[in-house]
């Protein structure tokens, strides 16, 4: 099986699980974030060697986590914004770095990545929010996808150090949880702040 054939594959199972989670009344929610703090955890337990970054994972898995518990409450429709957002923000960069190139973004943390990339992942991710009943959607949308690009640049920073490539093989051609979500893992936290801090 081709990688692209495996990517297909894990990436409409895992959407299946996504829906019937979401599906899920605030118990069993609740329960499926803790399943998936703990998978997270342990792929960063497996990243990072030293004590002192065990710790730090702890912060990094678990503030995001009881933000997306928290955005539950004021409904489900926040849970499908974050994560349609963050996925139109990768595909936007993925098709702007592919057609437009240019200069990379940060060429020593991940090669591929280039400022046109993440241009139009925001550009991308601010017309998406523009559908969605959230405040100033525009700029809403820029603010996540900038941060979700700092999350997926973060995580690349972490593997670069420690040599490896993927957080874990878990994902049949997609790598780890950890891969798939580290753009969240920084988006959620400041949706959550605009929402119930800021406006």
């Amino acid at each position: 099986m081709s990688n692209l054939q495996q990517r297909i594959i894990t990436g409409f199972m895992l959407l299946t699980v996504l829906t019937f989670i979401l599906r899920l009344p605030q118990d069993g929610f609740s329960g499926a974030i803790l399943i998936l703090s703990g998978v997270l955890y342990w792929e960063w337990w497996r990243l990072v060697p030293h004590w002192l970054g065990r710790v730090l994972g702890l912060v990094y898995v678990l503030v995001p986590m009881l933000c997306l518990l928290l955005l539950r409450l004021n409904g489900i429709e926040y849970i499908i914004y974050i994560f349609l957002v963050v996925a139109a923000t990768d595909i936007g960069a993925f098709f702007a770095g592919r057609k437009i190139g240019g200069p990379k973004l940060a060429p020593k943390i991940s090669p591929n990545k280039t400022w046109a990339g993440l241009l139009g992942g925001m550009v991308c991710a601010s017309i998406f929010s523009y559908f969605f009943e959230v405040p100033y959607p525009i700029l809403l949308g820029l603010l996540l996808a900038l941060v979700s690009q700092m999350g997926d640049l973060f995580e690349s920073w972490l593997k670069r150090r420690v040599g490896v490539k993927d957080s874990s093989n878990l994902l049949p051609g997609h790598g780890g949880f950890l891969d798939r979500l580290d753009g969240l893992l920084f988006a959620v936290p400041a949706l959550y702040l605009v929402l119930h801090v800021i406006y």
